[in-house]
């Protein structure tokens, strides 16, 4: 099996929801496949696949406090028999957010099976039946230096005074908690320029309690994906790869769309140039009909390796104090 090493470097300033009781959105979710679905683990043409992804989002108007991400994971793809596999993978995942440093750090270890179809030796295309799951463990921390209450508010001089008891107890908690998720996956392989695909997840089965206080629960809410897309060849050097998912989590609802235009020289050491347009819609009290952003991305192939930035246009209300961005 011929390796493959697939690097990815994403700047994301993504505008998704960034709760403590929400999951952090990646603008390009389709480069980050063991984050979207564990299904995915070990689905690519090779033998093993690294990426890493760094994102930026609200710099704007928070300046050093913008919430930063890092993701970072790597997967192995093992041909179990004919043309069955089975997949590997480690998905490592840290964001930081905030005045207070809310901080989410994530390990997962995920697991897939992937069981031919159709296709091969019969002829035709390659029909594929992926079942993943992914468990690990997060922990949620602040920086409880960062924070002042009521209580330390000193009326005689008009001030804070954070050596006063804030009366607050039970900040001990260390936020650790057990993440347990599942998945499925079907995708058909035509040739090498040509696929699609169709899949379903569900992550934090076990609902965590992620409280940092003591004799509290805080839960994180269960959360559901679907998603789909591929790539259609339109010409021979040019092709087209449509994208998109559907998640909610709680009360919260949205949906990515959109597509990549990519073009190969075609050459034994390919190169190709990706670019792509993306839209977010999301729901706002009980109706889902806020767009909040337009995604632009450039991505460069060379290879096996692979780099991409993206940057979200702004269309919510906040556009009017980060003029969009």
């Amino acid at each position: 099996m011929k390796q493959k090493l697939l690097f990815l470097i994403f700047f994301n300033t993504l505008l998704g929801l960034a709760l403590n009781a929400q999951d952090p959105r990646f603008s390009q979710f389709y480069t980050a496949p063991q984050l979207l679905n564990p299904a995915l683990t070990g689905v690519f043409d090779g033998e093993y696949r690294i990426n890493v992804h760094y994102r930026n989002q609200w710099n704007s108007i928070l300046n050093k406090s913008a919430f930063v991400g890092y993701a970072a994971g790597g997967d192995y793809r093992y041909n179990v028999a004919d043309n069955d596999y089975a997949g590997f993978g480690l998905q490592l995942l840290n964001q930081n957010s905030g005045d207070g440093d809310l901080a989410r750090t994530q390990a997962h270890l995920n697991g897939s099976y992937i069981k031919q179809l159709g296709g091969g030796s019969y002829g035709g295309p390659d029909y594929y039946l992926a079942a993943g799951a992914q468990l690990g463990f997060g922990q949620l921390s602040t920086n409880w230096n960062k924070y002042w209450f009521s209580k330390q508010y000193d009326a005689n001089s008009q001030s804070v005074n954070t050596g006063l008891n804030s009366g607050e107890s039970g900040q001990n908690r260390s936020g650790t908690y057990l993440d347990f998720g599942v998945g499925l996956l079907w995708y058909a392989v035509f040739d090498e320029k040509s696929s699609i695909y169709f899949g379903g997840s569900l992550a934090h089965l076990n609902k965590p309690n992620i409280s940092l206080y003591d004799n509290s629960n805080e839960n994180l809410y269960s959360k559901w994906t679907f998603h789909g897309g591929g790539e259609f060849k339109l010409a021979p050097y040019l092709s087209l790869l449509p994208n998109a998912y559907f998640t909610g989590q709680g009360p919260s609802l949205e949906t990515v769309f959109g597509t990549s235009i990519r073009y190969s020289n075609g050459d034994w050491q390919e190169f190709s140039i990706r670019a792509g347009t993306f839209g977010r819609v999301n729901n706002r009290l009980d109706k889902f009909n806020n767009f909040e952003s337009t995604i632009v991305s450039l991505a460069f192939e060379f290879e096996r390796w692979m780099m991409g930035i993206s940057y979200d246009i702004n269309f919510s209300d906040l556009q009017r104090v980060t003029n969009s961005r």
